[in-house]
């Protein structure tokens, strides 16, 4: 059972994950067309992105991919949001059009 302002993950390999307690103006901000992150792991914000980006954006190793990111940043610009990871974290990209991008050191 949550409560308001609680929150859970279901994987289908580990189950319901610990009750955690959740920002409920941060967790609600895709409403009005933001995407907020504190100190999330680059792989989660790449993952959440994906959602908005009409191709596929990836990863190119599991060490780039828990490097922290803090922020907020538009839905309707996932390219927007990936230039500025890219120069705030000092990483490039490797893009076939827009719709294939690999981010990597």
């Amino acid at each position: 059972m949550l409560l308001e302002g609680q929150q859970a993950a279901f994987a289908a390999e580990q189950g319901i994950g610990p009750v955690q307690a959740v920002d409920k103006l941060a967790a609600s901000a895709w409403r009005r067309g933001k995407l907020v992150f504190e100190d999330r792991p680059l792989g989660e914000v790449v993952a959440e992105l994906n959602r908005y980006h009409r191709g596929l954006l990836l990863v190119g190793d599991s060490a780039l991919a828990e490097r922290r990111v803090s922020g907020v940043f538009a839905t309707g610009q996932p390219l927007a949001v990936l230039a500025a990871l890219e120069s705030a974290l000092h990483i490039r990209s490797t893009r076939l059009g827009d719709y294939l991008i690999l981010l990597h050191r």
